[in-house]
């Protein structure tokens, strides 16, 4: 009897497709970095979209082959040497998010950028912990000491009852649906599925 190979794909969630469309965007509409930290990098799915002289990854799990193995909560780099630092669905699996925002703050230059990603009504999702989710008011309140802070939603409360049923039981039957939802994107200030962060030091 043959044995055949089970055919394995990843359908993207509506969550991880506006994420992955705002980042992309604006990661790719910046100029050219002499240095840039990825922060809780994992396997650095964005680094494609940065130009950067020296691409610094940072994971606390050695599995994910970062540059150097490091707890973000207490960077082992020098007072402003990054042009930009990435957080991309990282902070909520932080012990102290604001621990880990001053951090960033010390290792950029002035002038240097951080974009962030953090979900608001997103599924619980340990890696291996999952702390927090944020609001508009309490990312301006992790980003205070940054002079320019532009913050931006995404997704819409269809979009996030329909993710709550895909995450569950609905999952498989109805995960050919993920990019028609994807496309109802109308903007929801009050109830979205996350936010994408750009702060200037």
């Amino acid at each position: 009897m043959k044995n055949f190979k089970r055919i394995k794909f990843r359908v993207e969630s509506v969550y991880s497709m506006l994420q992955k469309k705002w980042l992309s965007s604006t990661l790719k509409s910046l100029p050219n970095f002499e240095i840039v930290l990825d922060l809780g990098s994992s396997i650095s799915p964005y680094r494609k979209y940065i130009k950067a002289n020296k691409f610094i990854t940072v994971d606390i799990d050695p599995d994910k082959n970062p540059t150097i193995v490091a707890d973000i909560h207490s960077l082992p780099f020098a007072d402003e040497i990054a042009d930009l630092v990435i957080l991309t669905e990282v902070l909520e699996h932080c012990y102290s998010p604001s621990q880990v925002i001053q951090e960033v703050y010390r290792v950029l230059k002035p002038g240097g950028i951080c974009i962030a990603t953090v979900p608001f009504l997103y599924k619980f999702h340990p890696d291996p912990r999952d702390y927090y989710r944020f609001t508009e008011q309490g990312i301006k309140f992790l980003f205070k000491e940054f002079r320019e802070v532009k913050i931006y939603s995404y997704g819409n409360r269809f979009q996030v009852m329909y993710e709550l049923l895909y995450q569950g039981v609905m999952r498989y039957p109805i995960f050919f649906l993920n990019y028609l939802i994807y496309l109802l994107n109308w903007k929801d200030k009050t109830s979205p599925l996350g936010y994408g962060v750009f702060a200037i030091k």
